[in-house]
């Protein structure tokens, strides 16, 4: 497992370095890095993640599509109400899924898988509409990912959520210079 997790790990950092230059490439190491933990996810018991990963490989095939056409180039802002909007949903939707996670299986720690993954896909689908606000969602969802798979004994992979907390200051930095905030 954890010469896989090495693996995951530096296409994890490639994407992040790709993603935060808007760059187009990025999206492929995504999605190789997501591959990799959809297996991870099952053998540890993090069900919701390992379905938060088969999302991630599709969501990087989207975003590679959407940042390929003109308009998918952009970076931009949204407003306070949306993202308001966008977080009400996502509270609900995890809530939901961890009561349901935590009643019907095994699941280690469902109630932050949950909202870690649902907040996740939140900020994925701002990221691939280049949403400069999403790297406020990354920061939050990398510290408590450092803590979930830090649990479950992924020290490689907590460490790779450390270093993609580091990454999202970055990338909120090369962003807002893009956007010229």
């Amino acid at each position: 497992m954890e010469v896989l997790e090495f693996i995951a790990f530096f296409a994890g950092v490639i994407y992040l370095i790709g993603i935060g230059k808007s760059k187009r490439w990025g999206w492929w190491f995504g999605a190789i890095n997501a591959s990799i933990y959809v297996y991870a996810s099952i053998m540890v018991g993090l069900y919701v993640q390992s379905i938060l990963q088969v999302l991630y490989v599709f969501l990087a095939c989207l975003g590679y599509w959407n940042w390929g056409r003109e308009e998918g180039k952009e970076v931009k802002q949204i407003p306070v109400r949306t993202h308001l909007i966008g977080v009400s949903i996502s509270v609900l939707t995890a809530a939901i899924l961890a009561w349901a996670m935590s009643y019907f299986t095994a699941q280690q720690l469902a109630v932050e898988d949950a909202f870690i993954s649902v907040f996740a896909v939140f900020a994925t689908y701002l990221t691939i509409t280049h949403v400069l606000e999403n790297w406020y969602y990354w920061l939050g969802i990398n510290a408590a990912s450092i803590y979930l798979f830090g649990m479950q004994g992924l020290y490689v992979t907590a460490s790779l959520f450390l270093v993609n907390f580091l990454m999202s200051v970055w990338g909120l930095y090369a962003w807002k210079k893009q956007r010229n905030v």
